[in-house]
């Protein structure tokens, strides 16, 4: 995929991209097969969602990274991978959950003893999983202000940029169009 695509779109279209197709889908699902459908649908959606939420990140980290004042140094291998991290637990756990959903998988054990197990794995994943997000978050305001002030910057003054990011269904009207003028 091009990601400069991502950094090229308008506000509207990334919000519609994000927000607007998955409820689109949501309902046509639930209104032509039914809630079931829906709930065995809702894993593939949510790594579509995911995989189309991170792209946006990952274009704005890596493509806007060459734009960055020569002063400022930031992690791109450590971005690339912590991006990656996200996609990756979503993957696992709608496969996963779509699996226990479908039958496919059965426990001789006791629910509880079987909960008890997936915890102590899923806890910790989720955990470094919510990590790597904020740590995305954190590369790709940092960048934005960085490339906008053409100098280093601390976390006050892209404070505002990360919380965008972080409220992205309002952050994407404010911070896309500022990313379409670093493009040009």
């Amino acid at each position: 995929m091009n990601m400069e695509i991502y950094l090229k779109a308008k506000h509207w279209q990334i919000f519609t991209l994000l927000i607007g197709v998955p409820f689109v889908l949501q309902i046509i699902f639930i209104v032509n097969y039914g809630i079931d459908m829906m709930i065995a649908l809702m894993p593939i959606l949510t790594i579509i969602y995911i995989v189309i939420f991170f792209g946006w990140f990952w274009a704005i980290g890596t493509k806007l990274n060459s734009k960055l004042p020569s002063t400022v140094t930031l992690n791109l291998k450590l971005f690339k991978i912590f991006v990656a991290v996200p996609i990756i637990y979503v993957f696992g756990i709608s496969i996963y959950m779509s699996m226990v959903a479908m039958g496919l998988i059965e426990s001789d054990t006791s629910p509880i003893f079987a909960m008890n197990d997936i915890i102590k794995v899923i806890f910790p994943v989720h955990i470094f999983s919510m990590f790597c997000i904020l740590y995305s978050m954190w590369f790709t305001a940092k960048t934005i202000k960085s490339i906008e002030l053409q100098r280093a910057v601390s976390f006050s003054e892209f404070a505002g940029e990360f919380f965008l990011l972080w409220l992205f269904p309002i952050g994407i009207w404010i911070i896309q169009p500022r990313i379409n003028k670093m493009v040009k």
